[in-house]
């Protein structure tokens, strides 16, 4: 069996790929940036990919575990096939990318097009769910548990004996659930724009522009709740109540599974889980258990790798 593999992660600012260790450590990373339409993505996926190998074949890359003897890593030693995470609705049992605000993929058959590329099998899957696959590997979720990303958007993973249950290409799009106002406006709004770091960023700046710079984020944010602000208050508790009870809606359908929670907000602390844990425990039955990813930024391209592995190895 391969001792590494190779995982592809793709956002909207940059792509990643990383050569990853069977026990889940990155041993070296590479980015370039996102080149604007599909077209353009496409080529910079194989590209990179290419240059991964060429600079593997060329014996540059090195693995110094912690524990144990390092040296070069060796063609041989890396998995043929590749895993590649894209922010796009996407059936990652052919490989089609349905839709995809940010890239612009429409129905196009991605998986295909890197085969044909790259000449390997190539696995391609949404990212968020990459996410929850390497937490369940190497991190801190459960073969069947529910894996919350909460990052620019809201997803929900349903880990099920250690696959994610994917019925349909857009399961798992829960921040697309129109929601009340929270901030009393007329008509109802995504949960995404409500209770997602960003989201919740967006409303403060709206009820006070100007307070905050033009790319804060959650940790400025919540600065403002430490420091008493109201508004900035009122937001974060009522994003983290709006969260509370979408998780109290998933796990009264599964029942009480662990919950892993990763993205944007998690980075937040104890600031984050305290209130949301209370408030989780006065809409469940029973106790939820309640957990912070812990791969951090790196878990998609991790997951990505761990779905090469998984190809290799059948």
């Amino acid at each position: 069996m391969p001792s590494y593999a190779i995982g592809v992660d793709v956002g909207g600012t940059s792509i990643k790929a990383a050569v990853v260790s069977r026990d889940g450590r990155l041993v070296q990373l590479w980015r370039v940036p996102t080149p604007q339409g599909p077209d353009a993505v496409n080529e910079a996926i194989v590209a990179l990919v290419r240059q991964v190998h060429a600079e593997v074949a060329s014996g540059v890359v090195s693995d110094e575990p912690p524990v144990g003897e390092g040296g070069t890593v060796l063609p041989e030693d890396v998995a043929v096939p590749v895993g590649v995470d894209i922010p796009s609705v996407i059936d990652p049992r052919d490989g089609v990318a349905r839709y995809s605000t940010n890239i612009g993929w429409r129905n196009t058959p991605l998986r295909e097009i890197l085969e044909s590329q790259l000449e390997r099998r190539v696995f391609v899957d949404h990212d968020n769910r990459t996410g929850a696959y390497a937490e369940m590997r190497w991190g801190t979720a459960e073969p069947t548990s529910i894996y919350l990303a909460v990052g620019t958007g809201i997803s929900a993973i349903f880990l099920f004996h250690g696959e994610a249950v994917v019925a349909d290409p857009w399961a798992g799009e829960v921040g697309q659930m129109s929601i009340p106002d929270p901030d009393g406006g007329p008509g109802n709004v995504l949960m995404e724009r409500a209770a997602s770091a960003a989201g919740m960023v967006a409303r403060f700046q709206r009820l006070r522009p100007g307070v905050l710079p033009f790319r804060a984020g959650a940790k400025e944010l919540h600065e403002l709740v430490e420091d008493g602000d109201e508004v900035a208050t009122e937001v974060w508790e009522s994003g983290i109540r709006i969260l509370a009870a979408e998780i109290a809606r998933l796990t009264y359908f599964v029942g009480p599974i662990p919950v892993i929670v990763g993205g944007g907000l998690a980075q937040a602390g104890s600031a984050f889980f305290t209130p949301l844990g209370k408030a989780l425990d006065e809409l469940s039955l029973e106790k939820i258990p309640l957990r912070a990813a812990s791969l951090g930024s790196h878990s998609q391209v991790l997951g990505a790798a761990a779905r090469a592995f998984d190809l290799a190895d059948a």
